[in-house]
């Protein structure tokens, strides 16, 4: 075959092949919507409504003039419902729609005349919910009034939460018996009627838990809720909530089975979902009381059905090294009320002593519920025979207390700790027993354990009692930073009256991905030359 035509045939299909891509590109084109309408003589809310409303209507710039006019009567009637749907029946709209080079374009000039105002506004409940407190406190939250602009956006959030709160509150046969607004445009004025009857209040029925973590008895004593209480949504989150934070689980569905609702019960279905047994943590931090520190921990948090669990902990650090581990057993209350059985080993060396502890305990530990924003408290006793195996007789007794309350824009934290041992002579408890302030968690501006009782020598031994006391603002600075300014006030001593060392200074809290991280300077207000002292650790205000 002729080469020439070969050459010939090939780039006759090159032109095919370009002008359908330029046909295409062009098709494409064509096929573009046009621009946005623009609106002309409002602005605001009813600007934005007008928009929104249009937003939903297209014309696309190949459309026909007999299409293109059916999209401007759309586009007309489109707007005066928006307009009138905030009170503003007498507009006036001049709409015009052009064709450029390419495109159509809509230009729409609003003159929107006077709003509607309402004139009565009937807002009521019927039924057995009537009397609700829940459902009375959506009405005058209501900014339907007499006297308002009408907007009919607002009445229809008002029935919304309406039904919405009925449901969360087990009225689940719910209706309106009267929903409508009556307008007079002449008299620039409208009416309000809408009424719910609530019908009756359902009460929750039986609940069937889908678990395999627990036994079904352990698992049934986390609702907060009984069968025949009235039915609530709240009662079911706070339940959901509480599965969760029980650790046993990894994913909590509850789920109201309503359409099965009979005999004024509502049944409750809960899938939960077994979080994994056991865990591994590691963990670093630095102070400069104890230099740097280092901890590893393992967890089973699923040890048996009955929803025992236990953990082993390793710490150490320059001063310490500490060994222990903890078996836990749920009580009647397993979110509130635990018995723990604890053994621990502590060897700790200071510059005025070395101790070897073992510690065998059982604690009961029970959260008390509090109308504070944030506070908590721990008490613990503690006591050894000779009778029993100890090299000395004594007992113990210590108290914490921690509170976070809101301050102007900030945040104050409280701290209190006291304690006092009976002993014959502190000298014969280990150090790791014996009360002792300063440092980073006590009074700031001293030495770790620089406070207290001292030997003959000038070191500084340990006390049979203890009161410390902080307090501090942070306020927010910039970014992932607060400041903070704090004052703190304390010290270990055997006899009253007592000396107590003060120390105040000010702070930057750094909320980095570890952890927060603390840094302050601190000045010993009762060492005028002591100068300033910088403490970093790291974690929250203890």
């Amino acid at each position: 075959m002729d080469r020439a035509f070969l050459f010939r045939g090939a780039r006759h299909c090159l032109h095919l092949l370009i002008a359908s891509l330029l046909l295409g590109v062009s098709a494409l084109a064509m096929a573009a919507d046009a621009a946005a309408p623009r609106v002309q003589g409002i602005e605001g809310p009813l600007a934005a409504n007008v928009q929104a409303h249009l937003s939903g209507l297209t014309l696309d710039c190949a459309a026909t003039p007999v299409e293109a006019q059916t999209y401007l009567t759309r586009a007309r009637n489109t707007t005066r419902n928006a307009l009138e749907a905030l009170g503003h029946y007498q507009a006036k709209i001049d709409s015009r729609l052009t064709r450029s080079e390419n495109c159509w374009q809509l230009v729409l000039t609003i003159e929107p005349g006077p709003v509607v105002k309402l004139a009565r506004v009937d807002l009521g409940l019927t039924g057995q919910g009537k009397n609700d407190p829940a459902l009375q406190a959506v009405l005058p939250k209501s900014e339907l009034k007499p006297g308002a602009p009408l907007d009919q956006g607002v009445y229809e959030q008002l029935k919304t939460r309406l039904e919405q709160r009925a449901r969360e509150r087990g009225y689940f046969d719910a209706r309106f018996t009267a929903h409508r607004i009556r307008v007079d445009p002449a008299a620039q004025s409208a009416e309000v009627e809408l009424v719910l009857d609530t019908g009756p209040r359902y009460a929750f029925g039986a609940t069937d838990i889908v678990q395999t973590a627990l036994k079904p008895g352990l698992a049934r004593r986390f609702l907060t809720y009984k069968t025949n209480d009235p039915y609530d949504q709240a009662k079911l989150q706070s339940t959901q909530q509480a599965l969760l934070a029980s650790g046993y689980f990894s994913n909590v569905l509850v789920q109201p089975q309503v359409k099965e609702r009979a005999n004024g019960q509502v049944p409750i279905r809960i899938t939960a979902t077994p979080r994994p047994p056991r865990e591994i943590l590691f963990g670093a931090g630095y102070s400069t009381d104890t230099g740097p520190r280092g901890r590893a921990e393992f967890h089973n948090h699923r040890a048996t059905a009955s929803g025992h669990r236990y953990g082993i902990q390793l710490q150490a650090s320059e001063l310490a090294l500490q060994a222990g581990a903890n078996y836990e057993i749920p009580l009647e209350n397993p979110l509130k009320d635990w018995l723990r059985y604890a053994v621990g080993y502590q060897d700790q060396v200071t510059d005025t002593s070395h101790s070897r502890t073992w510690e065998v305990g059982v604690h009961r530990t029970r959260l008390l519920d509090s109308g504070w924003l944030a506070d908590a408290a721990r008490a613990e006793v503690g006591a050894a025979s000779e009778a029993v195996g100890s090299s000395v007789d004594f007992s113990q007794g210590t108290l914490a207390l921690r509170g976070v309350y809101p301050l102007i824009t900030g945040v104050m934290f409280g701290r209190i700790n006291l304690g006092a041992t009976d002993v014959s002579s502190i000298t014969r408890l280990p150090a790791t027993l014996r009360f002792f302030a300063g440092g980073d968690q006590s009074v700031r501006g001293y030495g770790y354990q620089s406070l207290g009782p001292k030997d003959a020598n000038g070191n500084v031994i340990g006390g049979k009692y203890l009161a410390t006391a902080s307090l501090e603002f942070d306020h927010h600075l910039v970014g992932d930073f607060d400041w903070a300014v704090f004052y703190d006030i304390g010290n270990a001593f055997d006899t009253l009256p007592a000396t107590f060392y003060r120390g105040a200074g000010l702070g930057v809290r750094w909320r980095s991905p570890i952890g927060p991280i603390r840094f302050d300077l601190a000045h010993p207000i009762d060492e005028p030359d002591g100068g300033v002292r910088l403490h970093i650790s790291m974690g929250a205000f203890l």
